[in-house]
């Protein structure tokens, strides 16, 4: 895993959610503190979104929330209008305080702008199962 300090520690998958897309991982050494977790996402909250689109790792940008769960396939979505690009998925979704409201899912190719988290509340079965699990 690199980090924005262009540090770069090893990182091994604990779990993974093939229906969502997701993984998670642990980073060795654990010197960094856990990001705050929020499940309040609302509709017109503003949000930065973290990515590595053309491999422009670290790269922001703004966006602003526009609906909120809207399923897919079984998996939970918040709908946002920001520019997401090839290469942002799996990035934070961040609201003004910080806090990690889910991970990048997609963009909508139909309608320009449009874009989809999902939410942290959909993640963390995945984050409570691999704590259970030796």
């Amino acid at each position: 895993m690199e980090f924005s300090s262009r540090r770069q520690e090893p990182a091994r998958v604990l779990a993974r959610d093939g229906d969502a897309d997701l993984a998670l991982l642990a980073v060795t050494p654990r010197t960094l503190p856990a990001p705050p977790l929020s499940g309040a996402a609302r509709a017109g909250e503003p949000v930065t979104l973290s990515g590595c689109p053309g491999g422009a790792c670290f790269a922001l940008a703004a966006g602003r929330i526009t609906g909120v769960f809207r399923p897919l396939l079984g998996v939970p979505l918040v709908q946002m209008r920001a520019k997401v690009l090839p290469g942002s998925s799996g990035g934070p979704v961040v609201d003004d305080a910080g806090r990690i409201l889910g991970l990048v899912a997609y963009r909508d190719l139909r309608a320009p702008g449009l874009a989809y988290f999902i939410p942290i509340d959909a993640a963390r079965p995945l984050l409570t199962a691999s704590l259970r699990s030796p």
